[in-house]
């Protein structure tokens, strides 16, 4: 076969590159942008230029393809918003590894969206919003319209919620505590006074004023200010998500009389002074300290989902497609850039003879491929679209499925689909349509991309003795297979090379080992199918009684479902709290040893316990106490009444 130069390529008037054939894509050369090139790929960019343009330019300057694909990809990675390279850093520290230089632009995007995530919303922010919607309803209220009466009735709504900011009056109780600066800077009106009182009073009320203010706002969204209000809210809301729902906590166990619920509401308040950085991890940290509460296992559940969430989508989940040659009780398929023989269980590199396989493999890298499909464009601005699934053809809007190699061939002649130095392709397309039934999809391999980092895959495949994971980066030159006897191994493996939770995928194999992560996963999926059902159910009994009103029978229902739901949310809250302590380690945190005066649930009487001392000296007789069995390190809630401590 003739050799191709990695700079030859075809750029047409329209932009549009021709996938590159006969070069090694996976060179770490081709995958490592200069600093040189990244300053042309930016300044493109910044002059409105579109990817495919970039590409073409850089092409045609004489910029091998694969390269010109790699600086864009990199620009993309690391400019989701439209910030240019220059704006960073375009020689980050570790340049020019390549592993090093990606990573570290990543780390300055990563330090970019932490800044844009941690927006602070203050109480003196919120109060000057009002101010300006206010300012802009009075002038909409002067003509005689729908839009006035509306905009009176929004007007009544923001004017009550000015009235709950703080008095800022300088009284005792607000002075208590106050540096003399803060003291001064109320006294002068500066833009921080709410602020100042806000830290000192009640960290709370800035949250309460906004879900209000949202909520009855809602009707008259339609209005400009209120609309504008409304939307910065919730952009708040998203930036400080873990507060608000710490607020809405602490508005529920502020409505309960019990000494346990109205100390964690003061432990709450306390996070909402705190930054946001640390909130997410304090929270799981109550929540372990007090697994008796279901607000907290509430919270520590979402936040380990919404963790579990951001890491997977680092990672695409890929359908891989090879052609397959079957030998005996032994088959060949390709993946990554290499040939496999396996037997059994057993895999191993090998070369398959049979030219057929090799031509598929060779056409299958002029595509590009997405899900099922292989994609080609042409000269003529036509797309050649091969769906592996299906088995459809399609060159622009024509079928060809039901056409053969023969016909397919006649149709890229006459309609021009390749140039005229490019009419050998046409052998190699239709020889991978003559043989597209050697191609299958390996459904049961598990395979990942990463969108964090270029050219980086890792591939699972389970077999009866263990499990084979194949590791990709192009930029570092691995491409290996490597066996795991143990399926825990493997998760660890992928976690630590790509990042991925592969827990679902593995989860028979997990559950056989014993692992109990993968047991208490399992769970948690059932769980949440269970309250997704009875959710269900709920709306639709609401919508009932909504439609025809209430009655014996209905209500009766949504009482037993609200049981079941109660019931189902407290099992999966139970399995996020992980942390298990010793005897050792209560008795270190403030508890001490008691005994039973009675028989208390599943506890006998005289049977030894551990309760927090402090809480034990503040609550009376009658109220309930958290109380751990010594043996089994189970948490109670007993009176108070029923433990004997001695001293």
């Amino acid at each position: 076969m003739k050799k191709v130069n990695e700079g030859q390529t075809q750029v047409y008037l329209n932009s549009m590159v021709t996938p590159q054939y006969g070069v090694n894509t996976n060179a770490p050369y081709l995958n490592t942008p200069p600093p040189q090139l990244m300053s042309l790929t930016n300044e493109f960019f910044k002059s409105g230029k579109s990817p495919a343009q970039v590409i073409a330019i850089l092409v045609g300057m004489g910029t091998p393809q694969q390269l010109a694909q790699s600086a864009v990809n990199v620009y993309m990675m690391n400019n989701p918003r439209g910030i240019t390279i220059s704006d960073r850093n375009p020689n980050p520290p570790g340049y020019p590894n390549p592993a090093g230089r990606i990573k570290n632009l990543n780390t300055l995007g990563a330090i970019t969206e932490k800044n844009n995530k941690t927006m602070q919303f203050t109480l003196n922010d919120l109060y000057e919003r009002v101010q300006e919607s206010l300012s802009d309803l009075n002038k909409i209220t002067s003509d005689e319209s729908r839009v006035s009466y509306s905009a009176n009735n929004a007007k009544t709504v923001l004017e009550n919620a000015l009235a709950a900011f703080p008095d800022l009056s300088i009284s005792t109780d607000v002075l208590k505590d106050m540096t003399d600066e803060e003291i001064n800077k109320l006294k002068e009106g500066t833009k921080s006074k709410f602020d100042i009182i806000d830290t000192k009073i009640n960290p709370t009320l800035k949250f309460n004023i906004a879900t209000r203010l949202f909520r009855e706002c809602a009707t008259y969204d339609w209005i400009d200010p209120v609309s504008d209000l409304r939307s910065y809210i919730k952009e708040m809301y998203s930036y400080n998500v873990w507060s608000f729902k710490v607020n809405e906590a602490v508005s529920v166990l502020s409505t309960r009389n019990n000494p346990l619920d109205t100390r964690l509401s003061e432990d709450f308040k306390g996070l909402l002074k705190e930054s946001a950085d640390s909130i997410e991890d304090n929270i799981i940290s109550l929540s372990k300290k007090n697994p008796w509460s279901r607000e907290a296992a509430s919270l520590a559940n979402q936040i380990n989902e919404s963790r579990k969430g951001a890491n997977q989508g680092k990672v695409s989940v890929e359908r891989i497609f090879s052609p397959v040659l079957v030998e005996g009780n032994s088959f060949y398929f390709h993946l990554n850039g290499q040939t496999y023989r396996m037997s059994g269980s057993k895999i191993t590199e090998s070369k398959v003879a049979d030219s057929r396989f090799n031509r598929i493999i060779e056409a299958m890298g002029m595509f590009r491929k997405s899900d099922d499909t292989l994609t080609m464009y042409g000269q003529n601005e036509k797309s050649l679209e091969i769906n592996l699934s299906e088995g459809t053809i399609k060159l622009g809007e024509t079928n060809l499925s039901e056409a053969g190699v023969a016909s397919v061939k006649e149709a890229l002649m006459s309609t021009r689909f390749f140039s005229h130095r490019d009419l050998w392709m046409i052998e190699k397309v239709c020889s991978l349509i003559e043989h597209i039934d050697m191609i299958a999809e390996m459904d049961n391999f598990l395979g990942l991309s990463s969108q964090e980092f270029l050219n980086v895959f890792l591939t699972m495949i389970s077999v009866d003795e263990g499990i084979w994971v194949n590791k990709v980066n192009s930029s570092m030159r691995i491409n290996e297979m490597k066996f795991f006897t143990t399926v825990t191994d493997a998760l660890n493996e992928a976690k630590s090379f790509i990042g991925y939770d592969a827990t679902s995928y593995l989860s028979e194999r997990l559950i056989k080992e014993g692992n109990e992560m993968a047991k208490v996963q399992e769970r948690r999926d059932v769980l949440n199918k269970e309250l997704t059902f009875l959710e269900e159910k709920k709306s639709t009994v609401k919508s009932a009684i909504n439609k025809i009103g209430s009655s014996e029978e209905l209500a009766e229902a949504l009482s037993l479902i609200n049981s079941e739901i109660s019931k189902k949310e407290k099992e999966l809250q139970s399995t996020y709290i992980s942390e298990k302590k010793s005897k050792a380690d209560y008795l270190n945190d403030g508890y001490i040893e008691a005994t039973l005066k009675n028989s208390v649930q599943s506890l006998k009487k005289g049977q030894e316990v551990l309760i927090n001392a402090e809480e034990f000296a503040s609550l009376g007789s009658d109220d309930l106490i958290d109380v751990i069995n010594a043996k089994t390190t189970k948490s109670y809630l007993v009176p108070k009444g029923d433990i004997n401590v001695s001293f």
